[in-house]
């Protein structure tokens, strides 16, 4: 591919090309460092050559103007999320390497792997956003909304996720792990695929259940957010423990998964839109979440029956009675006692996984307290 055209990639990303700095060293439990400053910068230290990778070995020279238009797809979708699967296998990599194998050239394939799921996860972010007809994202417009985009949006979704193989395969071919690296990714989109599915299905009040609810977290969050990352990181350090990973660990990611939907369920509902980033609409959708699954549990029956009444209509007086009705059940204080009590059980949990694995699930709660954790501040009258 012509190289010029691939700079446009690099046009907008203002990044310091600064050294590596070795963040995470192989301590106590309890100073375990996690995600920090440094680890983002050093991870979006690579973008730019990353985007340039993408062009080696093609030769599109005569597709100029399409190759402009997914540039600008990648620059605007790719690299301004919260990159949660990329820094998780970067620091599941770190730790559990031999500290002498930690070479800055290493760490930059730990990087590049850690891309090559922040491209899958655009990807998945603007299906997501088509699949839900929704409005904004980050703060500004979905991307099937922008100029010029819409039903587009589903070929720059297949073109990030197919041009994400290509970066795997160009880097890490001759990696003994490569083929299981392929397989795992695959077999990890397949079920998130599913629970995604699943999630966009509209649910009639009478099929909402917490054991519903749980299975499409597990499979639309739990799955891709941690588990997928945490593999990666073991296959690319050589460190895959199959065992380890199914018996010990998963049980633990899947919860964190769990408590991301739930977290993801609450802003949804009464997160302004200025503040979260993007316009919820769980409710007008009948989505299956914690809310709705606790509503059931908890209401009479006359507040079931307002449930049943106004959950699923886009009308803005059945949207806002079905969110005075949470008011009124005091949902948001329940969340509130869970995930205080989330936190602590994941911590003792953890104490019973074997060295070296269990750094880094406690990396990964300390990252998701400090990062999620009361990071969006909310109004219990707030109206999104």
């Amino acid at each position: 591919m012509h190289s010029m055209c691939w700079r446009n990639f690099l046009r907008p990303v203002a990044l310091k090309n600064a050294k590596y700095r070795e963040t995470v060293r192989f301590r106590s439990s309890t100073t375990l460092a996690s995600f920090s400053d440094a680890d983002t910068e050093e991870f979006m230290s690579h973008f730019p050559t990353i985007v340039e990778d993408l062009s080696t070995g093609l030769n599109l020279k005569d597709m100029k103007q399409t190759v402009d238009r997914f540039a600008n797809c990648v620059r605007t979708n790719v690299p301004n999320g919260k990159k949660v699967r990329g820094l998780t296998t970067v620091i599941t990599y770190k730790l559990l390497e031999k500290p002498e194998n930690l070479t800055p050239d290493n760490i930059r394939l730990a990087n590049i792997l850690g891309w090559f799921i922040e491209l899958i996860e655009a990807a998945v972010v603007i299906f997501d956003d088509v699949m839900d007809n929704s409005f904004t994202r980050r703060g500004g417009l979905c991307w099937h909304r922008q100029k010029n985009v819409g039903v587009l949006a589903i070929a720059d979704g297949l073109s990030l996720n197919s041009v994400a193989y290509l970066l795997l395969e160009k880097h890490f071919r001759n990696h003994p792990h490569f083929v299981d690296m392929f397989y795992f990714s695959k077999s990890i989109m397949f079920k998130t695929t599913l629970g995604q599915a699943a999630d966009s299905t509209r649910h009639a009040p009478e099929t909402i259940s917490l054991d519903k609810f749980k299975t499409i977290a597990k499979y639309k969050t739990g799955f891709y957010t941690f588990y997928y990352s945490v593999g990666l990181g073991m296959y690319l350090s050589r460190q895959f423990n199959k065992d380890v990973l199914e018996n010990q660990i998963a049980p633990l990611l899947f919860d964190m998964g769990e408590y991301f939907q739930i977290k993801n369920d609450i802003n949804d509902c009464f997160v302004k839109e200025d503040i979260a980033g993007k316009t919820g609409t769980d409710i007008e959708e009948s989505k299956c979440t914690w809310l709705a699954v606790k509503a059931l549990e908890k209401g009479n029956e006359a507040q079931k029956a307002l449930f049943r009444e106004n959950y699923g209509k886009a009308d803005p007086k059945s949207v806002e009675s079905i969110r005075n009705l949470y008011r009124e059940l005091k949902l948001q204080e329940e969340f509130h006692e869970y995930e205080t009590n989330f936190f602590k059980s994941l911590r003792n949990r953890s104490l019973s996984i074997e060295s070296p694995y269990s750094n880094v699930t406690m990396v990964l709660i300390e990252k998701l307290q400090r990062q999620v954790y009361k990071t969006v501040e909310y109004n219990s009258k707030s109206v999104c």
